[in-house]
Order: structure tokens, then C-alpha cells, then sequence
């Protein structure tokens, strides 16, 4: 359960406590309270039983002071901290897995804004504070195209490259996430008020650290770790030899994530760590298809996880012998003041575009007007092709819809070169082999296209 402190309930705050009180105890850190709550359970047990704390090679004085009780006024100064700033607040047993499973996990984060962005896919995007204005629109515009696909885009909100990277997507579907290196309810550096207000409103923002915390040099190399571990891979936009955003790249290898790595010109001082990872083997970014292309694995398992989940949810919305082809399913969604979200992941505000499963069904899961309307079309023979269209018409971008439009009147596949030069002479449009290759990418992530051998594709599974 998470949420603001009043929505919590006693089992929660119970084992909040129990955390407060390992994480002021001097002599444990992060990795051995960690070590702690897996050997006993939660983080309750683990203080109940803290006279075993030995087993999990806690040194005896971290034992010691901790039934010293000498955390316990600092534990209270932040439990009344929480309660008096009515942030959320979300604990470690709820994070989303990859967060979860790194050795250095968080054991609580603070939040402001829609906590369900943590649990979709995300991608990092970060870079130097001093950048080039060219670092500044690249990274704008790799945010801006990852977003509007659905990414998440993860960031420091530090001046230069992290603002851009919140600027160019918290307005897109995907929208952006905010991992401070100060209190929640702090917002540093001042400039970036106008980004803090806009993430409340339609994106995230979190911190490990309790409400008041003030900047200080030594915690935002330590958040980093949050960045790269929510996170499917890194960007780097721009990085001299020793910026801060390099730190996240190495975070990011630990944590077995993918770094990628925008290149620049091999004198420009800007640009030294970025060529520097390329040559460590970091993958190269030249347009957002490099990105997608190398996490098509990753993705493919994760949207059929989701489907999974989304076809147990559909049973109960549209059983099989169900006679008529369509019901919608009304779900109210609960009113909850901007900065006191709290909604849960299968609630994101988004709209979910979702391939069909094994019987033929596509959903649409619309969010509109606090209400979510699930729509579930039976089997591909019950509605016509041209209706399927018109479904996925307003469901696509304009592009994604011209090409699956495309493929879908053809019944041998079409190499790369001929679907952009049909698309151009039917659409009077002039799209690049690029702009068409990183959209297909997209759809055959989806299943509305599959590749053959030499860069051939069909239409997918709407037919």
C-alpha cells in the first residue's frame, strides 16, 4: 500500500517506522539494511529480531546502537515530517522489480505527482549541467519522440541536459520522471520551479531523502543510483570527463542496465565522457530506432507480461461465451488531489494500445473523464477489416497508421525502401528510410508488423 500518510494503513506504517529506525541507526547503510530485511522477512522482523543481526554479518556495535535507541528522536523528526508536508510516500515491498532488485535499493521513496509512472517502461536521459545548445535539442528531442511512444523519461532535473529531457516529455503520453537529490519539497536549482510544478501536475517526482533535506554535493551522486535502477537503459546526451551524469552510466553497468551514449565531436570538451563510454562499448545513439532497436528483446517480454496481466482482467469484462461482440466496463477513478496521488498501475492515465491475444481479441483501455472504458471486440470474424481500421486509426500516430494501412493491402512483404516509397507517392509525404524504419520497430514491438530476412515486413496480427 502506499500514499500520503493518512492513506496508510497500520501494517504500513508499522514497518515505515521499522525502517525509519534501521535507517538512523549509525553504522547501517543502505545494503545491509537491505541484507537485514531479506534474511528476516520485512524490516519489522528484522528490528524485532535485532539481536540475530550477526548472521547477516551486521557488525555488533551497528547492533548495539541501535538498542541504544539513539535513532529514535531523529526516526520521529522525519515521521512528523511526512505527515505535516502530505507527500506520498511508497515503500520498498511496492516499488516496481527492476527498482526492487537492486542491491542498494531505496528503502522508501517520498513522491509527488502519478506514482503509476514508475511501474511503466522507462528510459534515463541524462548529461552535463554545462552543455552545448546542440546537447540541449538533442536532448529535447530524444525525450520528446521517447515519450510520445509511451516511455517514461528519467532524469536528475539539474540545469541543462536533465531539464530538457523533462521539458521535451512531460507532455507527451509517457510523460517524466524527477529523482531529486534533495527533500520533496525542495526545489533545486531554484530555475527549475517552473519543471517541479509542471511534474506535480502531469508527471512524478520522488526522493529517498526525508521533506527539508537541503541540497548538499554528496547526495546526487548517490540518487543516481535510482536513476539508472528505474530505468531499461541510460542515455547520455553530453558529458565532459568528470560530469555527474557519467556516475549514472557506471551505476547503470552495475545494475546490468544498457548504456547508450549520443556522440559528439571528438574536440569538443563537452563531449569527452560520451565518446569516452562509446568507446567502453556503450551503444551509439544516432536517432531514437538505435534505442529501440537494441531494447526490442526487453520490450517484447515486457508487453507480453502486460498482456498477460491484461488478458486475466478481460476474462471478467468479456467472458467467452459472452453473445454480443462489445460491453465496456465503467471503473470510477477516485478523485485525489494533484499532489496526493496515489493511483495504482493498472488506473495510469494513458491511453493503451495493446495487441491482439491468442483469440483474436484487441483491447483499448481509454482514460477519459476519470473513467476508464474497456472495450473488448470478439474475434477478428465478428467485426470487418475496414472497422479494425477505423479502430486502430485513433489508436496510431499518423505515420504508424499509414504504414500498417500499407502492409495491410499487400499479401507478400515489402522491403524497407518500397513501404517509404509507396508511403510517400500514396500520403504526398517525404518521410526518410529512418523515420519509417524506428516507426516499424515500434509496431513490430507491438505485433502489428513482422520482419522477414532482409528487411522485409508484413502486415501482423490485426488481419
Amino acid at each position: 500500500m502506499y500514499g500520503t500518510f493518512s492513506q496508510l494503513d497500520d501494517a504500513t506504517k508499522i514497518e515505515l517506522w521499522s525502517y525509519m529506525a534501521l535507517k538512523h541507526t549509525s553504522k547501517l547503510g543502505v545494503r545491509r539494511i537491505n541484507r537485514l530485511c531479506k534474511y528476516f522477512g520485512s524490516a519489522h522482523q528484522a528490528v524485532l529480531n535485532c539481536k540475530k543481526w550477526g548472521v547477516c554479518r551486521v557488525p555488533a556495535d551497528a547492533a548495539s546502537s541501535f538498542r541504544s535507541e539513539l535513532w529514535r528522536e531523529p526516526a520521529k523528526q522525519e515521521w512528523g515530517k511526512l505527515r505535516d508536508t502530505g507527500c506520498g510516500i511508497i515503500l520498498q515491498k511496492d516499488f516496481p522489480l527492476l527498482l526492487k532488485d537492486i542491491i542498494d535499493a531505496p528503502l522508501y521513496l517520498y513522491y509527488w505527482g502519478d506514482v503509476s509512472l514508475l511501474f511503466g517502461s522507462c528510459i534515463a536521459v541524462v548529461g552535463s549541467r554545462r552543455c552545448s545548445s546542440e546537447g540541449l535539442a538533442s536532448a529535447a528531442r530524444l525525450s520528446n519522440t521517447l515519450a510520445s511512444i509511451g516511455f517514461t523519461v528519467v532524469s536528475g532535473m539539474a540545469h541543462g541536459i536533465d531539464r530538457e529531457a523533462h521539458l521535451g516529455a512531460i507532455n507527451e503520453l509517457g510523460s517524466s520522471i524527477a529523482v531529486l537529490g534533495t527533500g520533496i519539497n525542495k526545489v533545486y536549482p531554484p530555475i527549475n520551479l517552473d519543471i517541479f510544478t509542471q511534474l506535480i501536475d502531469k508527471g512524478l517526482i520522488i526522493s529517498e531523502l526525508a521533506p527539508d533535506c537541503e541540497a548538499e554535493p554528496r547526495q546526487f551522486p548517490i540518487r543516481n543510483r535510482i536513476i539508472s535502477g528505474l530505468s531499461l537503459g541510460v542515455v547520455v546526451v553530453e558529458a565532459a570527463q568528470r560530469s555527474g551524469s557519467l556516475i549514472t552510466a557506471r551505476h547503470a553497468l552495475e545494475q546490468n542496465r544498457q548504456v547508450y551514449a549520443v556522440p559528439g565531436l571528438p574536440d569538443a570538451e563537452s563531449s569527452v565522457g560520451c565518446n569516452d563510454l562509446l568507446n567502453q562499448g556503450a551503444i551509439i545513439v544516432r536517432n531514437i530506432g538505435d534505442i529501440l532497436v537494441d531494447l526490442k528483446e526487453s520490450l517484447t517480454g515486457i508487453l507480453e507480461q502486460k498482456n498477460k496481466n491484461e488478458t486475466v482482467k478481460e476474462s471478467r469484462v468479456c467472458p467467452d461465451n459472452m453473445d454480443v461482440f462489445e460491453k465496456r466496463l465503467y471503473i470510477k477513478r477516485p478523485k485525489t488531489p494533484a499532489k496526493q496521488q496515489n493511483i495504482q498501475p493498472e488506473l495510469k492515465t494513458e491511453f493503451k494500445r495493446l495487441v491482439s491475444d491468442d483469440q483474436g481479441s484487441l483491447i483499448k483501455s481509454i482514460y477519459q473523464n476519470d473513467i476508464i472504458s474497456t472495450v473488448c471486440f470478439e474475434n477478428k470474424n465478428i467485426l470487418s477489416q475496414q472497422n479494425k481500421m477505423e479502430e486502430l486509426k485513433g489508436s496510431l500516430s499518423e505515420l504508424e497508421f499509414n504504414i500498417v494501412s500499407l502492409l495491410n493491402k499487400h499479401t507478400e512483404s515489402l522491403h524497407i525502401d518500397k513501404i517509404v516509397e509507396l508511403l510517400n507517392l500514396e500520403n504526398a509525404t517525404s518521410y526518410e528510410v529512418s523515420d519509417v524504419s524506428s516507426t516499424i520497430t515500434i509496431l513490430e514491438i507491438r505485433g502489428f508488423v513482422f520482419s522477414k530476412p532482409g528487411l522485409r515486413y508484413v502486415i501482423g496480427k490485426i488481419k
